[in-house]
């Protein structure tokens, strides 16, 4: 949802009386009614219907001004579009189009003019449209190795309810170059390539969107080349349904990964089943960079997540935080790996910000920081759980480096592993929270154990329940605070229920997955007089929250435009456990500006009271509240008006709504507009098509306006334009980047 701010003048610059007396008339004005149609056919492009700022040359369609033109038909014998560097504000509408290219890439947007304007290009999907790239011959002049390249310093922005169908035969899809921008904003995207599908050096930002993968490489990548330092080699996600099959990477991103929001379904290679090839990368997601002197980060605060992979599921080779979402991991190696530090939760959050189940990998969480402040974590390996080290750092008894620290001060952690389920090289800080480990060895792998540290191992505040078949060396003496611990070296086999005793009252008991010959247990709860029994029931409302039963949540606060929700579960011990839940617009693709918390707000001084002008989404209907007595004209991808609400000048609190069908409308235009003609009335005339974007601040009325996109002014008799206080505003520009710009011929009155 593009909104676009228009001006109501002679409300909010002069009285409706002072008006009319300085226009004597009102100029009737012509508007030409379509944009250019240009259909491409096997033979060349035809002008269905004609227009100008562009050229046509064979089977090549160049753009060279700014302007909406619609695209459609279908070439396969090597057909091309290109936008011409420099051009911005450029609106190309694929309707059902098919290209297909052997010489260049089928669509390109060329680069930014040499210390000039960078070009900006628009793509509104409808219907279906499919490009293919068969460029096979790498020495050709116009090679560009992709279906869609983005070239240096441009952007490339897909909006719309359609399909678009990207195929390369011999490299990527879509490909931006150094400091490139490629934007989703809605959309369907199946993009099948030999190399990345969806690459660029500079920002890949997606809002919104369904994008299915298939990829010969990386699935989606921004990583610049080694000698390009000022490239962003950023991946933002902020919403879309993601399902991507990648011989390589996942996503990989050399700065940064932000995802904020998504539902995303990732296998590489072939799956956690088998290795990922020597001298490959099968990591699900990833912030890997060749230049020293970056440092990746990878930040995930929300989404759904399934990850498959035949390496790490998630590596960065510097930091990551996962504050929020739902993870389910496979992976044949590590599930959670991050270099330098790596934050899970936030202090004081919700007890399922975020939810991650391992449910198979060599090894969980390995970083060399570990920081755990909230959330739902089961962790089931084959090696370490939770690991402060470097892959294939020493152990023993001079593997001790300070730089190795273990802090949990929260969530909820179960752990049941092969080998070490809490192992740090260095510390080890347990400080809340619940910690459940498993370390028990199967298939004659050598005895290992539940809590492992070369340094030393702090317990205050959390609740720790650990078995294993080894005891913890060397034996747990001080555990730096006053809390009472215990263990036992008592032999219980699988599946036995061990009872921990306080004061001869059961406090915690839990159910043991393999035999065990050594458990540990500290807990706040826990007196001096203490200890172990096996008991033939289980009291799940003792146990862990693992043993418990949950609902499927209930939504206690729903998320709204303003403000996140919270889902609630209950067990059948009445426990309760919350998690953050995101707003997710419905019906159809939008963006908006001045984005906050996804709700579009257009200000025009003053506040809601006043006069204010405020443009919401909800669902399929679009909300416009004017304080000002102006018209609401709301218009289309196309141009085309769809709705004019009349001005009510005797009503200062105006609320109209819209109902968008979301098959045919990606990108709704909303402006207040108001002619005034001699009469004194509030009319339309047809203002919406033209764009005035320059308010002079010598207009007493003048006011802040960030984001102004559209400044809607009257046209006077004269032929010319008039602002009815030219010495107030200033309307000497005339943009045609309005979408519903339109030529005006003047007529004599």
């Amino acid at each position: 949802m593009v909104i676009k701010r228009g001006f109501c003048l002679g409300v909010a610059i002069l009285s409706l009386g002072v008006v009319s007396a300085l226009i004597p008339a009102i100029k009737e004005v012509a508007f030409a009614t379509a944009i250019p149609i240009l259909t491409f056919t096997e033979s060349g492009i035809t002008e269905t219907v004609s227009g100008d700022g562009y050229t046509i040359t064979d089977k090549t369609l160049a753009i060279k001004s700014s302007g909406t033109y619609r695209i459609t038909g279908s070439c396969t014998t090597d057909c091309n579009m290109y936008v011409k560097k420099g051009t911005v504000d450029v609106v190309l509408i694929f309707d059902n189009l098919t290209l297909s290219a052997t010489s260049t890439a089928p669509f390109t947007v060329n680069k930014a003019e040499d210390g000039g304007l960078a070009t900006d290009v628009t793509v509104k999907l409808y219907g279906t449209s499919t490009l293919t790239d068969n460029e096979s011959d790498t020495t050709l002049l116009d090679y560009e190795g992709s279906a869609i390249k983005v070239k240096s310093g441009a952007s490339l922005t897909f909006s719309g309810p359609g399909t678009l169908n990207i195929v390369s035969n011999y490299k990527n899809g879509i490909k931006g170059s150094s400091k490139s921008s490629v934007i989703f904003n809605g959309g369907t995207f199946n993009v099948t390539t030999v190399n990345n599908g969806i690459a660029a050096d500079g920002n890949l930002i997606f809002n919104r969107g369904t994008f299915t993968i298939n990829a010969g490489n990386d699935g989606i990548k921004a990583v610049p080349e080694l000698d390009d330092l000022s490239s962003a080699g950023a991946v933002l996600i902020n919403g879309g349904t993601f399902t991507i099959n990648a011989t390589s990477d996942g996503i990989q991103a050399a700065k940064i990964l932000q995802i904020n929001n998504g539902t995303f379904n990732i296998y590489t290679y072939q799956g956690y089943t088998k290795s990922c090839p020597q001298d490959s990368s099968c990591k699900g997601l990833k912030g890997t960079s060749d230049n020293a002197i970056d440092e990746p980060q990878i930040i995930i605060n929300g989404g759904t997540f399934t990850l498959d992979t035949s390496d790490d599921a998630i590596h960065s080779d510097a930091t990551s935080i996962i504050t929020r979402g739902t993870l389910t991991i496979h992976s044949k190696d590590d599930a959670i790996h991050s270099e330098k530090a790596l934050t899970v939760g936030t202090e004081n959050g919700l007890e399922r910000d975020p939810e991650i189940t391992i449910v198979h990998g060599f090894e969980g969480i390995e970083s060399e920081k570990i920081y755990i402040y909230s959330g739902k974590i089961n962790i089931t390996t084959q090696n370490d759980g939770i690991n402060a080290a470097h892959g294939g750092d020493p152990e023993g008894s001079n593997c001790y480096d300070p730089l190795f620290q273990i802090y949990i001060y929260g969530g909820d952690i179960y752990v049941n592993t092969n080998d070490d389920g809490i192992d740090s090289n260095g510390d080890i800080h347990l400080l809340g929270g619940t910690q459940i480990v498993f370390s028990q060895s199967m298939n004659g792998m050598s005895p290992n154990e539940a809590l492992d540290r070369c340094g030393s191992i702090v317990i205050d505040g959390a609740t720790v329940f650990t078995a294993g078949d080894r005891g913890i060396d060397p034996p747990i003496t001080n555990i730096g605070s006053s809390q009472q611990f215990f263990t036992t070296t008592t032999s219980y086999s699988a599946n036995s229920n061990i009872a921990v005793r306080s004061n001869n009252t059961i406090i915690f008991n839990e159910t043991i997955p393999k035999k065990t010959t050594y458990t540990f247990f500290s807990s706040p709860e826990l007196s001096s007089t203490r200890s172990f029994t096996s008991v033939q029931q289980l009291d799940v409302c003792k146990a862990s929250t693992w043993q418990q039963t949950w609902n499927n949540g209930t939504i206690t606060t729903p998320a709204t435009q303003l403000a996140d929700g919270i889902m609630a579960y209950t067990s059948n011990c009445a426990a309760i456990e919350r998690k953050t839940i995101l707003y997710e617009p419905t019906g159809t693709n939008f963006s908006v500006i001045n984005n906050t918390n996804n709700k579009a707000t257009v200000t025009f001084g003053g506040n809601t009271s006043t006069d204010d002008f405020n443009v919401t989404t909800d669902s399929n209907t679009l909300t416009v509240e004017s304080n000002e007595a102006c018209m609401v004209i709301i218009s289309n991808d196309f141009g085309a008006t769809v709705e004019r609400i009349p001005a009510n000048a005797t009503n200062n609190n105006n609320i109209y709504t819209y109902t968008i069908n979301a098959n045919t409308e990606s990108e709704i235009y909303v402006y207040l507009a108001g002619d005034v003609t001699m009469n004194g009335t509030v009319n339309s005339l047809d203002s919406a098509a033209i764009d005035y974007s320059l308010l002079s601040p010598n207009n007493p009325n003048y006011k802040s306006l960030t984001n102004l996109e559209a400044l809607l002014a009257d046209v006077n008799y004269n032929s010319h334009i008039n602002s009815l206080d030219s010495a107030a505003i200033d309307y000497s520009l005339l943009s045609p980047n309005n979408d519903n710009y339109k030529k005006i011929d003047w007529k004599n009155p």
